[in-house]
C-alpha cells in the first residue's frame, strides 16, 4: 500500500511537471474563490469525519497493544506510527488531488477515478491489486482482530 501510494505520488509529480505546478493551485476558500468565507463549514465536518474514521481503530488499540513488551514500547509505536503515517498519507492525498487539477483540468479526490484515467494495462492491474490489498488489510485490521481475540478467549 505504501509502495503503490508512493508510485501514485511520483506519477502525479511527473505528469504535473513537478511539485510547483501541482501545489500552486489556489484555495477556493481564499479571497475571490468560489467558496470564500466557507472554510469552517467544510473544515469542521472534515475533522469530525476524520475522528470517526479513527474511532473504530482507537477502540481496538488494546487488541494490538496487549502484545507490546512494555508500556513504553506501545507508546513509542503509537507516537511514531499513527501521526507520521497519517500526516504522510494526508499529504499524499492532498498532493495527488491537487495534481489532478493540473493533469486533468478538474479536481478528482477519488483515487479509484484517478487510477482509472491512467492509460495502460500494467497501471490498471497494479491499481486493482493495490485497491484489493488496501481493502483487505484495512478490514482485517479494523474489523477482524477484535472478534478473533474474543473467540480465542471463549
Amino acid at each position: 500500500l505504501i509502495g503503490l501510494s508512493t508510485a501514485l505520488l511520483i506519477w502525479a509529480i511527473w505528469r504535473a511537471n513537478g511539485m510547483g505546478p501541482m501545489l500552486s493551485t489556489t484555495s477556493q476558500f481564499g479571497p475571490g474563490g468560489a467558496k470564500e468565507g466557507q472554510f469552517m463549514k467544510v473544515f469542521l465536518p472534515s475533522v469530525t469525519a476524520n475522528v470517526g474514521f479513527w474511532s473504530t481503530l482507537s477502540l481496538n488499540i488494546p487488541d494490538f497493544t496487549r502484545y507490546a513488551k512494555s508500556q513504553k514500547a506501545q507508546l513509542t509505536g503509537q507516537a511514531i506510527g499513527l501521526p507520521v503515517f497519517m500526516a504522510l498519507f494526508s499529504f499524499l492525498g492532498v498532493a495527488v488531488t491537487s495534481a489532478t487539477t493540473v493533469i486533468f483540468g478538474q479536481v478528482i479526490s477519488d483515487p479509484v477515478e484517478v487510477v482509472s484515467r491512467i492509460q495502460g494495462i500494467m497501471p490498471t492491474i497494479l491499481s486493482l491489486v493495490g485497491l484489493m490489498l488496501a481493502t483487505i488489510s484495512t478490514n482485517i485490521a479494523a474489523n477482524v482482530v477484535a472478534p478473533a481475540n474474543a473467540l480465542v478467549n471463549l
